[in-house]
């Protein structure tokens, strides 16, 4: 045979990484049988573009949106039981909101010093506080701030997820008998907190503030924000099992009720731990 007769050039370099198709996964190493891997999930043939990745993880993250908002527990169940690649992970989902809004909360007035003067107690600890670092206090709150969003965080991560997580196992302990069940739950309840809740509160908190609102219409619109959470509880326990209306709502809003003890001592622990630290 003469010299280079049937002979294909092969590609080197980055051509070859391009063009050849791998024949394991470049992320587990795992043996390819199509263009995803079966052990990890990832694709094969990347996006054409940065812009085109970027594209597509706005449209999964606004097809989540769209379904933590109008569909209360359409999320969940498509974590547990369904298509969960078109939607954004729950703890990913609860972090980028929770990112997002301390971003902005500086708009809402969202501060501790913004609720010092309606806890007695706790101007009395902040006082002493402040003497005991040997400082103003004003100083000493500038201090506190910088450091209780990202103590808040922790605190709600770690108290709040966790006890929704556990009041939704003892209320669907019969449907669950595990934790993935009501740990998912309870970070799209929350997620969709960050979503209506507490930008809703805070915008609240803001304009009573300003005056532009009396206390007694702020009142009812928090009235009316706590029963929007209610009913997406109620809506998201029909959706998940099928209950019918008196029990789907009598456990939506013994979730929410039970809340509340949650919330208040998380957010207790947060400002005193900041004042620890600070």
């Amino acid at each position: 045979m003469a010299d280079g007769a049937g002979y294909a050039p092969a590609a080197f370099g980055p051509v070859a990484a391009a063009t050849a198709a791998p024949q394991h996964c470049t992320n587990c190493a795992t043996p390819l049988a199509g263009r995803y891997c079966h052990a990890c999930g990832q694709d094969t043939v990347p996006a054409e573009t940065a812009l085109r990745s970027w594209r597509d993880y706005v449209a999964r993250l606004g097809r989540t949106l769209r379904a933590l908002v109008f569909q209360p527990g359409e999320l969940t169940a498509q974590q547990l039981y369904g298509g969960r690649v078109r939607y954004v992970a729950p703890f990913t989902l609860y972090l980028n909101l929770v990112a997002v809004f301390f971003l902005l909360s500086g708009l809402a007035d969202f501060h501790v010093w913004s609720v010092v003067d309606r806890v007695d107690w706790l101007q009395d600890l902040i006082e002493k506080r402040a003497q005991a670092r040997d400082l103003s206090e004003a100083l000493f709150l500038e201090r506190v701030d910088r450091r209780f969003q990202a103590v808040y965080t922790l605190s709600l991560s770690v108290i709040s997820v966790l006890g929704y997580a556990g009041v939704a196992r003892f209320v669907f302990r019969n449907r669950w008998h595990d934790w993935r069940g009501p740990v998912t739950f309870a970070l799209h309840f929350m997620a969709f907190v960050f979503v209506v809740f507490m930008p809703g509160t805070m915008v609240l908190v803001r304009l009573s503030a300003l005056q532009v609102i009396s206390d007694a219409t702020a009142s009812a619109l928090s009235i009316l924000l706590a029963l929007i959470l209610g009913a997406y509880l109620t809506l998201a326990v029909r959706r998940l099992f099928g209950d019918p209306w008196p029990w789907a709502l009598a456990k939506g809003v013994g979730i929410l009720v039970a809340g509340f003890p949650i919330n208040t001592v998380m957010y207790d622990v947060a400002v005193l731990a900041t004042l620890w630290i600070a």
